[in-house]
């Protein structure tokens, strides 16, 4: 466990040199998505515009948003994030109302993270090398735009590192204040992270239990006030903004049947319809890199290739730490899984890579903390974390150096050939997602036809500006929530997504826009009821 072959110094200067560059790489792609990467599809999702009401509310009044505010966006099911924010979003707001800019908040996070990734690396290179190759092309994603997650990394990377500390430290009083600080500040992210960071923590103190049960009372008491410093802010918070409910239970079903609209379907998929195959694959690959609304993926080799060294830093990793703590790793990945099955299950499916971050840095941070207290060498395994690195490097310019946007943009087609304006009543349909971004519509829904009980052959957006027609296609996308809410597999394909809709080109004015559908070769119209101006 002990440094057994330091490097030499031709070596280190090498090492160093590449480090350093990485680290300036991350920092420049970080700030190029800062500036180039869109909310709209494929990049971004129907949660975007409520993340950034929430950061809008925060610079414009300076104070939280009440649960039924109606300047923060809501959902099609009437939830916004008012009522169990996480205290990142106060970051995003005031380096937006400071310098203008929305995403400098978490881009700041960014930087917070190549600094831990900075000090770790002067203490021991292996854990330097270890945090930087954890920062995947998902990661670095997700730090350049407003969201929660950002915060649910740093605070679950400076827990594990906190609990490594403990671990592996000498001065077990001083570790204690300091494991229960950061800790609490777990409490100020989101809620997934607050069930991964109690089980450590009661893991951490049966495991270090002969050392602390001997500890005196004042130092335990001292201890848990230092830990409510930073929890606090969450209760207080939640308290004033939810009307006394501290966990905005109870809130969130009144804004549900305050706001949303009536009848949606769940958007849980039933255990007949769970696939653990399909949720695990999907999990795992957009843990690594799958950006956007799950729309840009690599390609499968890619992940093949990154598995092969990530499974063999695992096994180098194994092999010095105490395997009690090893075990703990995966009983608490297990756990990490288990959460997010169940919440899949009764609530609403989430089969996201982000959905690990918690377990993932928590895991992390012990690991790197103990390398540095252990003074642990490895020159394979830091060979493998710097391929590792350089593949989340490269990986990630396929984000920001090379355009995906091409690929994926749309442009309405002048349609001539118009049929007579047939208006269908039979079409029961719902827009989950309409926004429009930089002059890019996206647009996300499902519709079937209520008559044959069966989803449409083919489904197009239409623009229309007095007797001129533009048509887009829509992509077909499975909606098994759908299928499930309505008892009726058929209506699996009900689903569908527009691309990146470039309406630059489109004549300025106001465009009623429909649907045209055809079912059985017989195309009919539905009416949104919307107008959209150009």
């Amino acid at each position: 466990m002990q440094a057994v072959s330091p490097m030499s110094a031709r070596n280190e200067n090498y090492v160093n040199i590449l480090f350093m560059g990485l680290l300036l790489a991350y920092a420049f792609l970080g700030q190029y998505l800062l500036w180039h990467i869109p909310y709209s599809f494929p990049f971004g999702g129907p949660d975007e515009p409520m993340h950034l009401s929430m950061a809008e509310y925060i610079a414009k009044h300076l104070s939280w948003p009440q649960w039924d505010s109606t300047e923060v966006a809501r959902n099609a099911y009437g939830v916004s994030y008012s009522p169990g924010g996480s205290i990142v979003y106060w970051l995003h707001g005031l380096s937006y109302r400071l310098f203008g800019h929305h995403r400098l908040g978490a881009y700041l996070l960014l930087l917070v993270y190549l600094l831990v990734t900075l000090i770790a690396y002067k203490k021991n290179k292996v854990a330097g090398f270890l945090l930087l190759a954890a920062l995947l092309p998902q990661t670095l994603f997700t730090f350049s735009y407003i969201n929660s997650d950002v915060g649910t990394i740093i605070a679950a990377l400076l827990f594990g590192l906190s609990v490594g500390h403990f671990l592996a430290g000498d001065d077990d009083k001083k570790n204690f204040f300091i494991l229960l600080f950061f800790a609490g500040l777990t409490i100020t992210a989101k809620l997934h992270l607050w069930a991964i960071a109690f089980l450590t923590l009661v893991w951490v103190v049966m495991y270090k239990r002969k050392v602390l049960f001997v500890l005196p009372k004042k130092v335990w008491v001292y201890a848990i006030l230092i830990g409510f410093v930073p929890a606090s802010w969450w209760f207080i918070t939640s308290y004033l903004a939810n009307d006394g409910d501290v966990l905005g239970i109870f809130t969130s079903a009144k804004a549900i049947a305050q706001f949303g609209t009536p009848d949606l379907p769940s958007l849980a998929r039933g255990w007949a319809d769970f696939s653990v195959n399909d949720f695990l694959t999907s999990t795992l690959v957009s843990l690594y890199a799958n950006w956007g609304w799950m729309s840009l993926p690599l390609e499968m080799y890619q992940y093949y290739l990154v598995s092969i060294v990530a499974l063999a830093i695992v096994v180098l990793v194994y092999k010095h730490i105490d395997t009690k703590i090893f075990i703990f790793f995966c009983m608490l990945v297990l756990a990490n899984f288990g959460f997010m099955v169940v919440y899949s299950v009764g609530y609403d499916y989430q089969a996201q890579g982000r959905y690990l971050f918690p377990s993932l840095y928590i895991i992390v941070g012990i690991i790197a903390a103990i390398f540095i207290h252990k003074n642990v060498y490895s020159k394979m395994l830091l060979w493998l974390l710097i391929v590792l690195s350089v593949f989340n490097l490269y990986f990630s310019t396929k984000l920001t150096l090379y355009s995906y946007v091409d690929a994926f943009l749309t442009k309405p087609v002048l349609w001539q050939d118009v049929p007579a304006e047939k208006y269908t009543k039979s079409a029961k349909f719902n827009i989950d997602g309409f926004q429009i971004a930089e002059g890019k519509l996206s647009m996300r829904g499902w519709i079937f036809n209520t008559e044959k009980n069966k989803a449409y052959d083919t489904v197009y957006l239409v623009l229309k500006k007095e007797q001129t027609y533009y048509k887009i296609a829509l992509d077909k996308e499975p909606r098994p929530d759908v299928a499930h809410a309505y008892g009726n597999k058929k209506l699996n394909t009900s689903g569908f997504t527009a691309k990146l809709i470039d309406l630059h080109m489109l004549p300025k004015g106001i465009y009623n826009y429909l649907f045209a559908v055809s079912l059985d070769d017989n195309m009919t119209f539905v009416d949104i009821g919307n107008k959209l101006k150009i």
